[in-house]
């Protein structure tokens, strides 16, 4: 066997390995935009900025443009070139946000063709720089842009502020721009609101401490802006109460001289259809786990890590920790959206216990705990309420909780809830042939609030449908339910009509 040493008397030379502009290629090719602005937002708070606004520039509802505005402390021209490094790391404190140096470029670039920055600290001239994707491919190569250049774009973005930068992200690489303006725009609204939900998961320690204001606004191609989206705090431990006495509970242990806390909480099964339950995903299943922090910006959302593995019946299991200490025992990836544990840090949680007042309690219980109450859930549950099985109309968290929480009727096909022109006088119609109960869509727009979309209205469609569902069990429709139906009609035409008045512009009703 040749034994492996590494002498330095082997060394002979040394040469630079550049990078393969082939690395550029792959940048930010793992982000969403909807990672990618959170990104872009790290940089802001680090920049100790208190308040971010991220502008979706979108003439005629297509999308063309994104600039994340901040009122930080900006830079100056050797700060601003050192940040369009590709890998310009720089000494991070424990608060910062940054890790790797690439967080900016790989945001941008994984969305966007163009990156421009503009920023200016307080009293000093205003500065900017720009990369090309092609350019940096082909030669690592940035533009520096004119300072006059940089006061007017500074002057439109930040016009009451003596500091602060601008990152604007152009060509593209994202959206809908085919078949009709209406897609696209349908697209625009959907990817604004999943932005909002997102940020606002990720960030909602700190917008909750009132650290940071974030919003999301279109601008059209006149320059006019929409109404502001505010990002608010969506918490995935806010719950009424515990499921399993005792919990919320805080547990630690100590790896490689290192502190290891966090604290497990058992949410309730009869609130798991709550949003801070779901998180805007299909299936919460997947929500389980470790909820991973640092600097309070939320890391990863559920996962184990390899200390336990993902069960159905572990679902309403959740742990909050903070890595901010854990050195390498905890690896990050690049997009800041997982983190992985080290073996040595994952046997020690599972072995882990609670510590202060009152009984000890293991990790392996803690995991129990939630087991039982997930199963014991599912035993106290008695469906008595039989309904249709809901069809087209409604989103899978809305059909998935109708299932749950019902007994679903055999030997009935699913009904639909959709929207289409009704003669005058109508809310609804029952369709029991299609299988589809149809709203007017005269009042679609007043009753869903200006939002469209298949499962729209969610509210509305779903007490329509439990108030009618019934008329479309059995083989005959009876006089006595078409008269019931007649009755519901004149009720709920006058109800809209009053909403489509309360809805309508204030100067039209003048």
């Amino acid at each position: 066997m040749v034994e492996i040493s590494e002498s330095a008397n082997e060394v002979v030379d040394r040469i630079v390995l550049t990078p393969d502009p082939a690395l550029v290629k792959s940048l930010g090719t793992h982000h969403t935009l909807e990672s990618a602005m959170a990104d872009l937002v790290d940089n802001s708070i680090d920049a100790g900025a208190t308040t971010v606004t991220i502008r979706l520039v979108a003439p005629g509802g297509v999308l063309v443009g994104i600039s994340v505005i901040d009122n930080g402390r900006g830079m100056d021209g050797d700060t601003a070139s050192h940040a369009m490094r590709l890998g310009g790391q720089r000494e991070y404190s424990s608060t910062d946000l940054g890790h790797f140096g690439v967080g900016l470029k790989a945001a941008a670039l994984g969305s966007a063709g163009v990156l421009t920055v503009w920023s200016k600290r307080y009293g000093a001239t205003a500065v900017g720089r720009r990369i090309r994707k092609l350019d940096l491919a082909r030669d690592y190569t940035c533009e520096i842009l004119s300072a006059d250049a940089a006061e007017r774009a500074l002057a439109y973005s930040l016009p009451d502020e003596e500091h602060g930068t601008v990152v604007a992200l152009s060509d593209l690489q994202v959206g809908v721009h085919g078949a009709s303006s209406k897609e696209s725009r349908k697209w625009l609204t959907k990817k604004a609101n999943s932005i909002v939900e997102h940020l606002g998961l990720v960030f909602h320690r700190l917008i909750a401490a009132g650290g940071i204001t974030v919003s999301v606004l279109e601008v059209g191609d006149d320059g006019s802006v929409g109404s502001a989206l505010p990002v608010k705090p969506v918490d995935p431990f806010a719950y009424p109460r515990a499921a399993a006495r005792g919990y919320p509970k805080k547990m630690g242990t100590v790896v490689d001289g290192a502190d290891v806390s966090f604290e497990c909480h058992v949410w309730p099964p009869r609130q798991d259809n709550l949003s801070t339950f779901r998180l805007g995903s299909s299936s919460p299943d997947n929500l389980q786990g470790f909820f991973v922090y640092r600097a309070n910006r939320l890391l990863q959302v559920g996962g184990w890590n390899g200390v336990v593995g993902e069960l159905p019946a572990r679902r309403l299991a959740r742990v909050a920790i903070d890595v901010d200490d854990l050195g390498d025992l905890v690896q990050l990836n690049p997009e800041k959206s997982g983190v992985k544990f080290s073996p040595t840090l994952a046997a020690a949680i599972n072995s882990a216990a609670s510590g202060g007042a009152g009984a000890v309690v293991t990790f392996k219980e803690f995991i129990t705990a939630a087991e039982e109450a997930y199963v014991g859930s599912k035993k106290r549950q008695h469906r008595t309420v039989n309904i249709v099985e809901p069809g087209q109309g409604f989103s899978p968290a809305v059909r998935n909780t109708m299932r749950a929480e019902t007994h679903i009727l055999d030997g009935e096909q699913p009904v639909g809830v959709k929207w289409k022109r009704l003669p005058a006088g109508d809310f609804f119609e029952i369709d029991r042939e299609s299988r589809v109960l149809w709203l007017s869509s005269k009042y679609r727009e007043a009753l869903s609030n200006g939002t469209r979309g298949s499962n729209d209205a969610p509210v509305l469609k779903t007490l329509i449908y439990l108030l009618a569902q019934d008329h479309f069990t059995g083989i005959q429709y009876s006089s006595v339910k078409r008269g019931e139906a007649e009755t519901w009609q004149r009720l709920l035409v006058a109800a809209a009509e009053d909403e489509l008045f309360r809805y309508a512009p204030k100067e039209t009703h003048e």
